[in-house]
């Protein structure tokens, strides 16, 4: 994670924006934003994730919140369309540092600056996890796009996924 924070401005997520993850499936922008998840909580603040796909597998997540103190919630809306309202809510306490919306629909411009503003409020991250075809329409955050790198030629070199 410290080579991701020293290219990020301010050495990290910064807190109080929205910062959208956006990548094909299969390209590891889960496992990115799970690493984050656990570094924050090993800095010793909450994480909620609000899992609107409701593929995370639960035994995955069993040693990331060894702090005993239930700083990791996973919320797992019934219906995808309902995971900014859940984000929105969980944002609005102001008891965590990082809040990962994964596998919501595209946000419309007036939820995302709302939550944009929830977020600035609650002094928290907001990452939004995202397919890398579907950017949303939200002006200012901090977009990190992964990309498959071509393949290169097996005749030339050892090939780079």
């Amino acid at each position: 994670m410290r080579g991701l924070d020293a290219a990020l401005p301010g050495g990290g997520l910064p807190r109080g924006r929205i910062t959208e993850l956006l990548a094909p499936a299969g390209l590891g922008k889960t496992t990115l934003a799970r690493a984050i998840a656990t570094t924050t909580l090993q800095a010793g603040h909450a994480v909620a994730w609000v899992d609107a796909t409701r593929t995370l597998d639960p035994r995955d997540w069993v040693q990331v919140d060894a702090t005993g103190r239930d700083a990791l919630w996973v919320v797992r809306p019934a219906d995808s369309a309902k995971a900014a309202w859940c984000a929105d809510l969980i944002l609005r306490t102001g008891a965590f540092a990082l809040v990962v919306l994964d596998g919501a629909p595209v946000l419309p411009r007036t939820i995302a600056v709302r939550l944009s503003h929830l977020a600035r409020d609650a002094d928290a991250s907001l990452l939004l996890l995202g397919d890398g075809n579907k950017a949303s329409e939200i002006g200012g955050a901090l977009r990190l796009v992964l990309k498959r790198r071509p393949a290169r030629d097996t005749r030339g070199g050892p090939q780079i996924a």
